[in-house]
C-alpha cells in the first residue's frame, strides 16, 4: 500500500511547481508514513515501495517521526539500510516485520520514542538473542505487543518499569511472563487477550501488585483462558474494569470479588459480559465492594437462577430512607435473558424513577422468547417500551401519564 496522491504533501505537490518546491522544503509535512504490503511476495515490488518510502523520509529532516512499517517475510529480501536508519528518531512506532529489520537498526538511543507496537509474523521471527533495539528509551510509556497466541515471550528488553500502558494480544501467565509484569510498577491501564487454554501456571498464584493502575481490561478468547485470570493481580488503585469472556460458565462473584477484596480498590466502573450470576447474595455482596460504582454494565449474562426482580428492587431508592445497593450509581445497561414468568416491569420502572434525577444514562434489556422489553434514560428523559404478546409496542414517558401507541 503506497501513500494516497490525496495525502496532504503529495496533494501540494501537485499544485504547481512553486507550490511543489515549498513543500519538498517543508519538512514538518513529511514526518508519518505507512508502509504496509503483509500479503506481498514480490520482491521487486516491495524494493519500490521500500525505496518509495525511503524517499519519503529523506524530506522529513530531524523531525520526530510517526511510522508503521508492516515488511512481509520474503526470501533474501532486507529492508534497505536508509529505512532502517530513521527508526531512531521515531516518537510512535509500528512494526510487523521478521529480526532482520532490527539487525539493520542502529544501535542508539532512541530519545523521541513514546508509543511502540510490534508483530512478529511468526515464531521463527521471534529474535533468537535479546532484542536490544529498544532499550535506551526513556520517553517510552505505551506498549502494545499483537499477535502472541501460541508463541511464547520474545526476548525483549525494554524499559518495562516506565511503562504506563500495556496491551498484550495472547498474553499467558508463564513464569517469564509474571517476571515481566513485576517490573511493569508504572503501569496505569493493561489489557491483556489470553489466547491459550491453560490459564494456571501451577500452584496458588502470587498476585502482582500495581501500585498505580487504574484500568484493566481482560478478554480471553477461550473460556479456559480465563478461569482465576484475576487470581494474578492485585490494584490498589483501579477504577476501571473490564473482563468478557465467550459463553455463560464462569461464574461472575468468583471472579471479580477475591479481586475487589485483595486490592482494596474504589472502583468506578464495571463492565462484563459473559459471566453467569449462581445466587441473588452474590449480586448483593459484589455490590457491597463496589461503594463508589459509578458505571455498571452487564451484558451477554445466562439466565439468572432467582427473579430479576429481585436486582432492581435492591437498586431502588426508598422513600423510608433504607440504603440502597450502589448509591452513586450514574450509569446503568443490563442484557439478560428471563424466564416465562420473569418479567420485573414495576420493578424497573420503580428503580427507574426512584433514581431519576442522577441517573445520566441508562438501557435495560430483558429478553424472552415471545418479546424484548427494554427501559432506558438517555439525557434526562426517561422511555419504557414494552412489547405485548400480539406485537404492539407501548412507549411511556415515566415522567407523565401520557401513554402513546
Amino acid at each position: 500500500m503506497t501513500p494516497s496522491a490525496k495525502c496532504a504533501p503529495l496533494l501540494l505537490t501537485r499544485v504547481c511547481r512553486t507550490w511543489r518546491a515549498c513543500a519538498l522544503m517543508t519538512s514538518c509535512l513529511w514526518t508519518s508514513f505507512k508502509l504496509q504490503s503483509p500479503m506481498m511476495e514480490n520482491k521487486a515490488a516491495f524494493e519500490s515501495l521500500t525505496s518509495f518510502a525511503s524517499a519519503w523520509l529523506e524530506h522529513s529532516g530531524a523531525h520526530p517521526l510517526s511510522l508503521s512499517l508492516t515488511i512481509p517475510t520474503i526470501e533474501n529480501a532486507r529492508p534497505p539500510l536508509s529505512l532502517s536508519t530513521h527508526i531512531p528518531r521515531c516518537k510512535d512506532l509500528q512494526l510487523s516485520s521478521p529480526t532482520s529489520l532490527y539487525d539493520d537498526v542502529p544501535k542508539s538511543p532512541m530519545p523521541h520514542l513514546e508509543t511502540l507496537s510490534i508483530t512478529f509474523p511468526r515464531q521463527r521471527d521471534f529474535p533468537e538473542s535479546n532484542l536490544t533495539t529498544f532499550e535506551h528509551s526513556p520517553h517510552l510509556r505505551s506498549l502494545t505487543i499483537e499477535d502472541l497466541t501460541g508463541k511464547g515471550l520474545p526476548r525483549l528488553v525494554l524499559p518495562w518499569s516506565q511503562l504506563t500502558d500495556l496491551r498484550v494480544e495472547g498474553w499467558e501467565p508463564t513464569k517469564h511472563w509474571l517476571e515481566v509484569l513485576r517490573d511493569c510498577t508504572s503501569l496505569k491501564s493493561c489489557t491483556l487477550t489470553p489466547g491459550g487454554e491453560v490459564f494456571l501456571v501451577g500452584g496458588a498464584p502470587v498476585p502482582v501488585t500495581f501500585p498505580h493502575m487504574e484500568t484493566l481490561r481482560l478478554h480471553p478468547r477461550r473460556v479456559l483462558g480465563f478461569i482465576y485470570a484475576l487470581d494474578h493481580f492485585a490494584a490498589p488503585a483501579l477504577r476501571h474494569l473490564e473482563v468478557s469472556i465467550p459463553g455463560h460458565i464462569v461464574p461472575l462473584f468468583r471472579e471479580l470479588a477475591p479481586l475487589l477484596k485483595r486490592s482494596q480498590c474504589q472502583l468506578e466502573s464495571l463492565s462484563v459480559t459473559g459471566f453467569r450470576i449462581d445466587a441473588f447474595q452474590d449480586f448483593i455482596t459484589l455490590c457491597e465492594l463496589m461503594p463508589s460504582l459509578k458505571r455498571l454494565e452487564i451484558d451477554g449474562v445466562g439466565r439468572f437462577n432467582f427473579p430479576s426482580k429481585q436486582i432492581f428492587e435492591a437498586l431502588t431508592r426508598r422513600a423510608d430512607g433504607h440504603g440502597c445497593l450502589l448509591p452513586r450509581l450514574e450509569a446503568f445497561r443490563l442484557h439478560l435473558s428471563v424466564g416465562p414468568q420473569d418479567y420485573p416491569e414495576d420493578a424497573v420502572e420503580e428503580m427507574l424513577e426512584s433514581r431519576s434525577s442522577e441517573l445520566r444514562e441508562a438501557d435495560i434489556h430483558l429478553q424472552r422468547r415471545q418479546h424484548d422489553w427494554v427501559a432506558s434514560l438517555v439525557n434526562g428523559g426517561m422511555r419504557w417500551y414494552s412489547e405485548d404478546f400480539g406485537g404492539k409496542v407501548v412507549k411511556k414517558d415515566l415522567d407523565s401519564d401520557a401513554m402513546e401507541y
